[in-house]
């Protein structure tokens, strides 16, 4: 917006956007080349909940609130913890609820 303006120089702001344009282009090479960068970069899911028994510890420390499990749980249809197979934080920070069998 400030090249727009001519408050900042053109040439500048557009070889900064290329350089980040670039880097951009140099990580999900990378990312989607190696699991162990991958798993550096963009996370792994966390397991919050296992076969109906919720890890309070992994809730916790990943500052997971219990409004936050529940809106997940209504989200799917499901009323009880007890109800699930797994709970999962996802990398992205959306939270994904397996239902259990029957």
């Amino acid at each position: 917006a400030r090249a727009m303006t001519a408050s900042a120089p053109f040439g500048g702001t557009l070889a900064a956007a290329a350089v980040l344009m670039l880097l951009h282009t140099i990580f999900s090479f990378a990312v989607s080349r190696s699991n162990r960068l991958s798993d550096i970069v963009e996370g792994n899911a966390v397991a919050l909940a296992r076969d109906g028994l919720l890890d309070e510890n992994a809730r916790q420390r990943h500052l997971i609130s219990s409004e936050d499990i529940e809106q997940a749980l209504r989200q799917r249809g499901v009323e009880r913890v007890d109800q699930t197979k797994a709970i999962h934080l996802e990398a992205d920070g959306k939270i994904s609820v397996i239902k259990a069998d029957g």
